[in-house]
């Protein structure tokens, strides 16, 4: 599978890239990376010949425009799967100067933008429950199965997949561990409403 994993932390970064071996992973630590990931683009070169193509070979101009733009819009990348961390800083669009550096829940942002971009398992994760009103939250989609469907697309949204102890070896640390293999697991072998 090919997943786009999200979050601000490289420790948790690294934690996707060791867990989920077997996959093509790509990993971004900012909210602009992930949304130019997951934004429909446009190919400005294709843009311009295909319209001049179209122009030349009779078509009207509002015709060719419109034509050339519906075939130059492009994802930059498909993914099968996007993991997200709830909590992070972001300026979209470069929007404002208020809440920069502050953490916000621009992983909810995130999950809408990969189901709109067609991705059909997405899962927000968040290892500071009750540290935020947002992830706290969280309760809201039910502790122990926070898993739901929408069409053919699942979500998972978890503040329970993330401890400091590791999973595989039953043993205790000081760093905290996402557990992304696991997330992942869940959002497979979801079964999605038909």
């Amino acid at each position: 599978m090919k997943v786009l994993v999200i979050d601000d932390t490289e420790l948790h970064l690294q934690q996707a890239r060791e867990q989920l071996v077997g996959h093509e992973v790509i990993t971004v630590s900012s909210y602009e990376e992930a949304e130019d990931l997951l934004s429909v683009q446009h190919d400005a070169e294709f843009y311009k010949t295909r319209r001049e193509e179209l122009v030349g070979g009779g078509s009207s101009s509002i015709n060719a425009q419109e034509q050339a733009m519906a075939e130059a819009e492009r994802h930059y990348e498909h993914f099968d799967a996007v993991l997200t961390d709830l909590m992070m800083s972001g300026n979209p669009n470069g929007a404002s100067k208020k809440g920069i550096g502050i953490e916000l829940p621009m992983g909810t942002i995130l999950a809408l933008l990969a189901l709109k971009a067609g991705v059909k398992r997405v899962g927000v994760v968040t290892t500071n429950h009750h540290d935020h009103v947002a992830t706290a939250a969280f309760d809201a989609f039910g502790y122990h199965k926070p898993l739901f469907c929408v069409g053919d697309a699942v979500i998972l949204c978890t503040n329970d997949h993330s401890r400091c102890r590791d999973h595989k070896t039953g043993e205790w640390g000081d760093v905290l561990i996402k557990y992304w293999d696991l997330v992942l697991s869940e959002l497979v072998e979801a079964r999605p409403l038909s």
